[in-house]
């Protein structure tokens, strides 16, 4: 292109392709948001008409996507879950993140959906990949939420260890200052902070801690408040109940 004696290389996009399915799946970022989506769904305004379990996902994925070419949402995070879209011939639908316009979507990541505000626009949620039972519940607030009937992991490693738990609060108040996105940033964080505790453990104790009102995340601040609130035991938390049992 030539414009006012310059000359510019112009280069238009016509199509993009998968070179191949070499996609990153990282099972601590996944196990992180595992654990954070069930602590909202074991509280929030649950809606169980909206909240489907299915024995074979590729038939409704396939159903959502001949019905209309928007309002779907399929969630992605490990090698299994890629192969069911590979069969189905879906991957001219994969994104990092949902659509703006709400267009049908194949999102690959490995820190799944784990906040409303991600879903926006859309009817439906298909996850193909849970570690509890009702992980996902509390989509169902506002969406259709498809899962299959399987849990495809149970997460041993948590530990309910009264003395892991006040190990994390101490570091919680050592480190009131640290900023992070959001909970699961400030768990990576911390875990750094102490490496002998995994950032799974530290998600499950931030949780159980904010379901007593010991402690709440700051959007606005991008920090971690520790609340002065009356002492609880934490097996009182039904979160903590729901991990371990009790």
């Amino acid at each position: 292109n030539y414009f006012r004696g310059k000359e510019q290389r112009v280069c238009y996009v016509k199509s993009v392709e998968l070179s191949g399915s070499d996609f990153v799946f990282d099972k601590k970022q996944d196990l992180l948001s595992a654990i954070y989506n069930l602590y909202y769904s074991v509280f929030d305004f649950n809606n169980r008409e909206k909240y489907h379990i299915e024995k074979n996902l590729a038939n409704i994925i396939k159903q959502k996507f001949a019905e209309s070419r928007y309002g779907t949402m399929v969630v992605v995070s490990s090698k299994e879950d890629f192969e069911v879209i590979k069969s189905l011939d879906l991957q001219n639908y994969i994104s990092a993140e949902p659509f703006k316009n709400s267009q049908n979507v194949v999102v690959v990541s490995s820190r799944q959906i784990y906040t409303l505000a991600e879903t926006y626009g859309y009817k439906n949620i298909i996850f193909l990949h849970k570690y509890f039972n009702d992980e996902h519940l509390y989509f169902s607030q506002k969406l259709d939420v498809y899962e299959s009937e399987e849990v495809s992991d149970k997460i041993q490693e948590l530990s309910g260890d009264r003395m892991i738990f006040a190990k994390v609060y101490k570091l919680l108040n050592s480190f009131n200052a640290l900023k992070a996105n959001d909970v699961l940033d400030y768990a990576e964080k911390l875990a750094i902070k102490d490496s002998s505790i995994s950032a799974e453990q530290i998600v499950f104790c931030i949780c159980v801690f904010m379901e007593l009102n010991f402690i709440e995340f700051d959007e606005v601040l991008s920090l971690m408040q520790i609340l002065k609130s009356k002492k609880s035991e934490i097996t009182s938390s039904k979160f903590y109940q729901t991990i371990i049992g009790g």
